[in-house]
């Protein structure tokens, strides 16, 4: 069986993502609350919906797609980061990925998703 082996769609409104082998599935919403102050992600993906609407001067929600393109790279990263970190704990060797993204993306769109994920 072949582990550590992840897919992830990057979608415009939400991120999809499995562990090939394992059933582990999952969803998250492709939005962030962050401080405004520091720039710091307090929450993202679903736990980042419960702020919606409580949005103040000092937290602000943001989307790390927009279009079907990377709005917000560092979000993104931090996501993409977090979720393969969950999904292959206590892994030494890098799982590969593979990732789906829209159709008619630029040549600098599509690197630029290979520098989220690696």
């Amino acid at each position: 069986m072949a582990f550590g082996k992840i897919g992830i769609d990057f979608g415009t409104c939400e991120m999809k993502y499995c562990l090939y082998g394992t059933g582990i599935f999952g969803s998250e919403p492709c939005v962030a609350a962050v401080d405004a102050h520091t720039g710091r992600v307090l929450a993202y993906g679903k736990a980042a919906l419960d702020w919606e609407g409580r949005e103040s001067d000092t937290v602000r929600m943001v989307h790390a797609m927009q279009d079907g393109v990377i709005a917000n790279y560092a979000l993104l990263r931090y996501m993409a980061r977090d979720i393969t970190d969950r999904m292959c704990k206590n892994r030494i060797i890098k799982p590969e990925i593979l990732a789906g993204i829209s159709t008619g993306v630029t040549e600098t769109e599509k690197r630029a998703m290979l520098d989220v994920l690696y």
